[in-house]
């Protein structure tokens, strides 16, 4: 009885438990677990045996892959540090190209999301492009997560949803205020999202609708852009909290109109003692309400403000649900901002000292001390990678704002751009691959 029941379950809802763990696939953690079980592998064998366990846990279809496959993708992360060292390129491809006949989407986005952690973008990257062919070919959706999907991955190749088969026949299975549906409004020049007009909405439409807005990254450059990021009608930073970090008269510039948090970094903010805050902030934008009032609370308790010395910022939400028109993965804070200001109709928005992570610096203070991030770097962004942010994803809607004209940015962000998404993950592999890698766990086979 019991053993009917297993196979009822693993039948009709493996799927549906995949789903409700996360909507778009990730991981999360599980990609940690069994990296550090390869890591800890004194040999060949276990690694591929822990491989094998690590892929059943999340109903991977392991009893129809060849182990010669599996053991293709442990071996490559633990020696394809050189191009032309053990294991080609050209071996692991052959074996994405089995992978794609044997696994469903989902089962390909978990191995996607594998290999990442170790480091084989290029790689990854194959299986990813299988896993959204595949999604796109599905004839038949039994849910609105399942139409989500289909949709976000039509917009990747088409992001122009609007005249798209596809979106016509499934949109109104989503209802009325769909953030599909919102894309492709503010996606329109000229448009201007009045839907829930607040106050709040009116002063900060005020605020960016017609001007040239500019956003400015956390990347470290030795470009001379103060002047001109200065000069904008609107210029957002990111996590902007005190005078000096990240800005000067040289390189990036003073003016801060909008600085817009991420909820790691709102909590950073409440727990520091000597806040220095920037007197030329109008606008703190957050995620939800919850990162709001924190934010409002800490403001609150700043003695400038306090005082009356400093008139207290405005603050808002930003864009909800936005991470819905993802494939896989969540937006990082780049998309969600253009997103976000795309509803009130900026005239322009140019980006600056933003290359998605192909340089490593930060500036100065950017990063809480508390994330250990100039020690660990490279293995972070792994993580990051594999669980919450699919640099595939944050390119591609990228990519197609800036082919569509609807954002502009500097050389280093163009160039980035034009080296398209296949030149983007090699570039990325090169800077990362190798602390991914798992150093000598083949060194009785080499």
């Amino acid at each position: 009885m019991i053993s009917l029941i297993k196979k009822i379950y693993f039948k009709y809802f493996r799927e549906k438990r995949f789903r409700k763990k996360s909507k778009h696939y990730f991981i999360k953690d599980d990609v940690i677990d069994y990296y550090n079980s390869i890591e800890s592998s004194s040999s060949y064998q276990n690694a591929v045996r822990n491989l094998l366990l690590e892929l059943d846990k999340r109903e991977i279809k392991t009893d129809s892959l060849d182990r010669s496959i599996l053991s293709t993708i442990v071996i490559a992360g633990s020696k394809l540090n050189n191009e032309d060292k053990v294991i080609s390129k050209g071996l692991l491809k052959h074996c994405v190209k089995k992978l794609r006949l044997k696994l469903e989407p989902w089962e390909l986005i978990h191995l996607y999301m594998l290999v990442l952690r170790l480091g084989l973008f290029s790689v990854g990257l194959e299986l990813r492009k299988s896993a959204v062919e595949k999604y796109l070919q599905k004839s038949t959706f039994s849910s609105k997560l399942d139409i989500q999907l289909l949709l976000s991955a039509k917009m990747e190749s088409s992001p122009r949803l609007i005249n798209s088969q596809i979106f016509t026949t499934n949109i109104k299975t989503l209802g009325k205020n769909n953030i599909f549906l919102k894309y492709q409004a503010i996606c329109k020049p000229g448009h201007i999202d009045n839907t829930g007009i607040s106050n709040s909405r009116k002063d900060f439409r005020g605020l960016i609708e017609k001007k040239n807005v500019v956003i400015v990254g956390p990347a470290e450059t030795n470009n001379c852009d103060a002047s001109t990021i200065d000069s904008a009608d609107v210029v957002i930073r990111m996590n902007y909290k005190k005078n000096g970090v990240g800005t000067d008269s040289k390189f990036k510039g003073l003016k801060c109109d909008v600085t817009y948090f991420s909820n790691a970094q709102v909590l950073d903010f409440v727990k520091m003692n000597n806040c220095d805050w920037p007197s030329c902030i109008d606008w703190v934008v957050v995620s939800d309400k919850k990162y709001l009032q924190l934010m409002n609370d800490k403001l609150n308790s700043l003695p400038v403000f306090k005082s009356g010395k400093l008139r207290k910022p405005n603050l808002r939400l930003r864009l909800n649900n936005v991470n819905e028109l993802a494939f896989n993965t969540n937006y990082t804070a780049l998309p969600k901002i253009i997103l976000d200001i795309l509803q009130f109709n900026p005239r322009t928005i140019k980006i600056y000292h933003s290359d998605l992570m192909l340089t490593i610096n930060r500036v100065k203070g950017y990063v809480p001390k508390s994330w250990e991030w100039e020690n660990n770097m490279k293995k972070t962004f792994l993580d990051i990678c594999s669980r919450l942010h699919d640099p595939a994803t944050q390119y591609i809607i990228l990519q197609n704002f800036w082919k569509l004209g609807i954002i502009d940015g500097d050389q280093g962000f163009s160039n980035v751009m034009n080296m398209g998404l296949e030149g983007y993950m090699q570039n990325l592999e090169k800077i990362y691959g190798n602390a991914g890698r798992i150093s000598s766990l083949f060194e009785e086979h080499s």
